[in-house]
């Protein structure tokens, strides 16, 4: 899934093998085609939610991904009256969180709230919003506590930096990262440090 290229978003699915170094399709994702979603892993399956078919409407609903039976199945909508894109998702003991992105009325409305989905029920549950809108930033973990980086909003690119720690539900802001604001990039973190 992702896009190939101007408003072309393909379904098609994969998955590596590392020991055997092979990608293997597997079965194609059944809501319409798009790019720039919500995703996390719960209890060893994929879910994917909210994205752009190439500009709005945007997508609000969302699915989730078995890989003992290659089958996927929808989950409820995410939270909201319409469909966002470049939103910003992670998980963290057995729920799953996401938020923020740019909202479906297409004069570039930046959003900043902020939601955790619960697989066992089936509900999105709202959570305390970040202090700022925040479109096509990046996560990553550290401690138990996720760090969001960077994105863009109506003031433009960023490299702020905030703090989420799931047991208070509270973000902190952090110190600005020391790099050129940017949007659409990436992270990993190694032996705790991100």
């Amino acid at each position: 899934m992702g896009l190939i290229s101007a408003n072309n978003c393909s379904p098609a699915f994969y998955k590596y093998d590392p020991s055997s170094d092979t990608w293997t399709n597997i079965a194609p994702f059944p809501g319409n085609n798009r790019y720039d979603v919500i995703e996390f892993v719960l209890n060893g399956e994929g879910y994917v939610t909210t994205g752009s078919t190439g500009g709005p409407p945007y997508e609000q609903d969302g699915y989730k991904y078995n890989p003992g039976t290659n089958t996927w199945t929808q989950i409820a909508n995410f939270p909201g009256t319409a469909g966002r894109s470049g939103g910003s998702g992670f998980d963290d003991n057995g729920l799953g969180y996401g938020g923020f992105g740019q909202y479906d009325s297409g004069s570039g409305v930046f959003l900043s709230d902020f939601h955790s989905y619960n697989p066992a029920t089936n509900i999105w549950t709202a959570k305390t919003n970040l202090s700022y809108a925040n479109d096509d930033a990046w996560f990553i973990k550290l401690c138990n506590n996720f760090y969001i980086i960077a994105g863009i909003n109506a003031s433009g690119a960023l490299n702020k930096v905030a703090g989420y720690y799931p047991g208070a539900n509270a973000w902190t802001v952090m110190a600005n990262g020391p790099f050129t604001p940017r949007w659409f990039a990436f992270s990993f973190t190694i032996n705790g440090t991100g």
